[in-house]
């Protein structure tokens, strides 16, 4: 059962704990929104990349 974690104007994300996958959805003004689906371990990496990025950002 798909449960909705995130809805914005241009991200919709939504999850389903019985097949650990996050639905990733993004909106553009001019484009069909594009839709990926992504697992558990996937989910970890793009979540460490993204910690990454903001360190970064941070100037740590």
């Amino acid at each position: 059962m798909w449960e909705q974690v995130l809805l914005t104007d241009q991200l919709h994300i939504q999850m389903n704990t019985r097949h650990q996958v996050l639905e990733l959805t993004l909106n553009h003004s001019q484009k069909p929104a594009s839709t990926i689906r992504i697992n558990h371990s996937e989910l970890t990496l793009l979540l460490h990349t993204l910690l990454e990025v903001n360190r970064q950002f941070r100037g740590d």
